[in-house]
């Protein structure tokens, strides 16, 4: 959209075409740990944290989610050859974040039905027995994004254990 500004017109609200929207998780938190019986705590030795976006073109009768394609959709990654053992309480440092941008032009996007998915993977070793996988995730629509503050979470959950996942969401620009 293109606006030519003369001394004849004035701008009541402003123009915004994009909305650049900050992810951020900065930490994971172990809510269960149980690796088949007391005393014994999880030993995790793989993470994964990814991003997926769309934006809500509208349509006759309503909105098409069209996916906004990432350089790079993983947020966060951490793998070892061994294991780090979790008891409840830890705090699993995260510290990462991505800049997704939406388009918002209000005459061909709503940006309150665009949405935001952030997923989680993670796994438990185990030397004896199978290795315990565990996943979560939570999909905001953007009208969702900033409320309380953007702060959010999500759990990524298995049989041996569980991580609460805070998800921040800022404007940026």
């Amino acid at each position: 959209t293109f606006i030519a500004l003369t001394s004849q017109y004035t701008l009541r609200q402003p123009v915004r075409i994009k909305q650049k929207v900050k992810v951020s998780v900065d930490r994971m938190v172990c809510t269960l740990s149980d690796d088949e019986g007391p005393n014994n705590d999880a030993d995790m030795d793989r993470f994964s944290l990814t991003l997926a976006a769309a934006n809500a073109v509208k349509e006759a009768g309503g909105v098409k989610q069209v996916p906004i394609q990432l350089p790079d959709p993983k947020l966060y990654a951490w793998a070892t050859a061994g294991d780090v053992t979790v008891k409840v309480g830890y705090v699993w440092q995260v510290d990462r974040s991505k800049v997704i941008t939406f388009d918002t032009d209000p005459d061909l996007y709503d940006f309150d039905k665009a949405t935001l998915t952030v997923g989680g993977y993670g796994r438990e070793y185990d030397t004896s027995s199978r290795n315990e996988e565990g996943r979560g995730g939570i999909v905001l629509e953007g009208s969702q994004f900033f409320e309380n503050g953007g702060l959010h979470k999500f759990q990524i959950t298995s049989a041996d254990f569980i991580f609460e996942v805070y998800v921040t969401l800022t404007a940026e620009g």
